[in-house]
């Protein structure tokens, strides 16, 4: 049990004790504790909205207000008993109060769905209060309106059952709409607690047993309690920011609430008191029937959405790719040939860092802003649509091709605005546009969509934020790429990949410290493809997930081979690895597997991932790497330089060494901010206690610089390129033989 979940028992048993000792205290000591736990509950919602500045804080006021309300009428009431008053007479001062919080608390819970209206939840809201409103007309309102005359005292006794239907309905809306958070969840417990005790107590009251001090007075204390830390809770902020991802989704608890809303009419005639012979009862059978329409209006909504859902994108409610083919279809079939069409490819340009930095929740916001800015950008003749991710596209029909080149400059300048996210801020994102036009009408929609999706890469490798229109060039570049993706898959499969190795060396002692794995790829036929070439086709597709793997498994055979080849324990291994093989069945069991294999200890490895892919701290790679250091693996930043880490950043990482850039080295000898960039990172190192290796040791003089800067180790040409495993041995054998007759010289 960690240290969190202890705290959490602790407080929640301290709770519950002071829950249960609340009973035994006389009256005026209960009336002490429900007014500073009360008012508590009021200062905390105070508080945590002047610190932490929700981006809703009308709930919070009107649920502050509607507390206020709620103890300052038990402190009236108890102060009617503490007089010598036998009971508190009806209605009173204190039922002012009362009734008083209702419209409060209603308009709180209602005021967290403002931001996004859904008539799904509207009317599950009244379907819910309807089906209770059966019950409580017939045990309640009818007997009391029955009794005899209507006075100011029934009229206050019924208005407490029916506005707590209300309420209930409120409630309910609230969390089919919102966004799950700590502090949600706790306000809506607090106001079912609430209701539950009204519940009970009006039972109570109506046989005549309820007394001052009844042990349900805990309920409404707990209720009391809940305030506090649902005001204090960081979520707090995010009270009335809309769950945006499962607006309107049939959850089994959704299920099983309407249901149970429907069978309230059969279980409602069923009652004893149900009567249908008189006025009340027509009113029941209205009421009935009225909720009946809703359930039918529920269902046939129901149905339209999944109709609509199967052509429609759920998070932006825009058109999705279904739809988007069809539209597409169709104004090709009515394509004016003297002007055209035109079809927008859009991107976000690094929603990746947005969406793992901020969150899923502010990414998805950012999707419907997006989506609503373009919107707002192009024509109304034109069809905005999503094709997931952070993929949009936008379907010009009758336009020219200077037209449509101008429309697309417009929505790139559009994104270059800052988005104002509810509860996030200001974030920025621009985007990067592949723009095709044509007058053919005899182009497929899908052939479109692969033109303008090859002009959007293409604008994005060029610097993004800008439009490239599709050209001939970049169709054969696509092809290109195409075929590389569908070569390398055969490759890996037909086994014509090869590890090449690249030695590390201690620059002090010139001993080999390590090796670090390269992919080499002999294409038959077509000679070698650079790595540089094709692991970003692997990176984009996938393959890079099991080309990583086989990496790993080669690599562990190596060591061992050479291990026995070298009759001594070789260098250390590194390999390179991309964050998407974090994840399901983790990179730490793939490592651990092959060494197991392999017959060789993990500790022996080197894990190398860029800096770039470490910064936003994902967790699946933050637990990955924890795993790997559990194996005693070492783990190393690539890249270093290029990213965004920072010593603060750096400290919260599992990570053993720095390994600096080659675009520093190269101007190392002659370059000021290069030598000035190599030295602060060698520093930020030492600082941390990081080894610290140096990529693209290539002259004599770099070499030199980074014994004097006090880098510990280097990799390059300097000492040894790229080279296949039986070369590789040839080496480590020379080295050896020169560091043992350096030994035997005594230096």
């Amino acid at each position: 049990m960690t240290l969190r979940h202890a705290c959490g028992w602790l407080a929640a048993g301290g709770a519950t004790a002071g829950l249960g000792t609340y009973v035994l205290l006389p009256l005026p000591a209960q009336t002490v504790v429900n007014g500073v736990l009360g008012y508590a509950g009021v200062a905390a919602i105070l508080a945590g909205v002047r610190y932490y500045r929700p981006a809703r804080r009308l709930p919070w006021y009107l649920f502050a207000a509607g507390l206020f309300a709620t103890v300052t009428g038990d402190l009236t009431y108890d102060a009617y008993l503490l007089a010598g008053n036998t009971e508190v007479p009806l209605p009173s001062g204190a039922d002012v109060l009362y009734l008083t919080l209702y419209p409060l608390f209603i308009g709180g819970a209602i005021a967290t769905q403002r931001a996004r209206w859904d008539l799904t939840a509207i009317l599950d809201s009244l379907i819910v209060a309807g089906g209770c409103g059966l019950f409580v007309w017939i045990e309640v309102v009818a007997p009391q309106l029955a009794e005899g005359p209507v006075d100011a005292g029934v009229l206050v006794a019924i208005a407490y059952p029916i506005l707590d239907v209300v309420l209930l309905g409120a409630v309910v809306g609230m969390l089919l709409v919102q966004a799950r958070t700590v502090s949600h969840i706790l306000v809506a417990a607090s106001l079912v607690l609430m209701l539950l005790a009204d519940t009970v107590f009006t039972g109570l009251a109506v046989s005549g047993t309820y007394d001052a001090g009844d042990p349900l007075d805990i309920i409404w204390m707990a209720s009391y309690v809940l305030w506090i830390p649902a005001a204090l809770h960081p979520s707090m902020r995010r009270l009335g920011v809309p769950s945006l991802s499962e607006r309107a989704r049939v959850s089994w608890m959704r299920l099983v609430v309407l249901t149970l809303a429907v069978l309230a009419i059969p279980a409602a005639f069923a009652l004893p008191h149900a009567d249908t012979s008189d006025t009340s009862g027509t009113i029941l059978i209205c009421a009935a029937a009225l909720l009946l329409l809703l359930v039918m209006g529920r269902l046939a909504l129901q149905i339209r959405r999944q109709e609509a859902s199967a052509r429609t994108d759920p998070l932006t409610g825009l058109p999705n790719r279904a739809a988007l083919l069809d539209v597409m279809q169709a104004a090709l079939d009515g394509i004016d040939p003297h002007r055209g069409l035109a079809l927008l490819f859009l991107d976000l340009d690094e929603f990746k860092v947005v969406n793992d930095s901020l969150g899923h929740a502010v990414g998805d916001s950012l999707l419907v802003a997006a989506g609503k800015r373009l919107r707002e950008s192009v024509r109304h003749c034109d069809t905005v649509a999503r094709l997931g991710g952070d993929e949009f596209v936008v379907l010009c029909p009758d336009v020219a091709s200077e037209e449509a080149r101008e429309l697309a400059d417009r929505v790139v300048n559009a994104f270059n605005m800052l988005f104002t996210l509810a509860g996030s801020g200001e974030v920025t994102a621009s985007i990067s546009i592949g723009l095709v036009h044509t007058n053919d009408s005899h182009v497929s929609p899908l052939d479109l969509l692969q033109n303008a999706d090859g002009a959007m890469y293409r604008a994005k490798a060029q610097g993004r934020a800008q439009v490239q229109a599709f050209t001939a060039e970049i169709r054969t570049h696509a092809e290109r790429r195409l075929d590389l993706q569908r070569a390398l898959r055969q490759a890996l499969s037909r086994g014509e990949l090869d590890l090449q190795f690249q030695p590390q060396v201690d620059l002090v002692t010139g001993t080999v410290v390590g090796m670090e794995t390269l992919p080499a790829w002999q294409r038959p036929g077509q000679g070698p493809v650079t790595p540089a070439r094709f692991l970003s086709i692997a990176e984009e597709s996938g393959l890079i997930v099991p080309i990583g793997a086989w990496m790993i498994r080669q690599a562990a055979e190596q060591l061992s081979r050479w291990d026995a080849e070298l009759g001594r324990p070789a260098p250390r291994i590194a390999v390179n690895v991309s964050p998407r093989q974090f994840g399901p069945g983790g990179l730490a069991d793939t490592l651990r597997r092959a060494a197991d294999s392999a017959g060789v200890d993990p500790g022996r490895f080197v894990v190398e991932i860029t800096e770039n892919s470490l910064w936003t701290e994902e967790e699946p790679i933050l637990r990955d790497l924890n795993r790997l250091k559990r194996l005693g693996a070492t783990i190393s930043i690539d890249e270093f330089g290029t990213g965004f880490s920072s010593l603060a950043h750096l400290r919260r990482l599992p990570v053993d060494e720095l390994k600096i850039d080659r675009s520093f080295l190269r101007g190392l000898a002659d370059s000021r901010q290069d030598r000035e960039i190599v030295t602060a990172i060698i520093q930020m190192g030492r600082a941390l206690g990081l080894r610290t290796v140096a990529d693209g040791v290539d002259t004599d003089e770099q070499m030199g610089a980074l014994l004097e800067l006090g880098c510990g180790v280097g990799q390059g040409f300097l000492f040894a390129g790229p080279a296949p495993a039986e070369e590789m041995l040839a080496f480590l054998r020379a080295r050896l033989c020169w560091e043992a007759r350096l030994c035997r010289q005594g230096r």
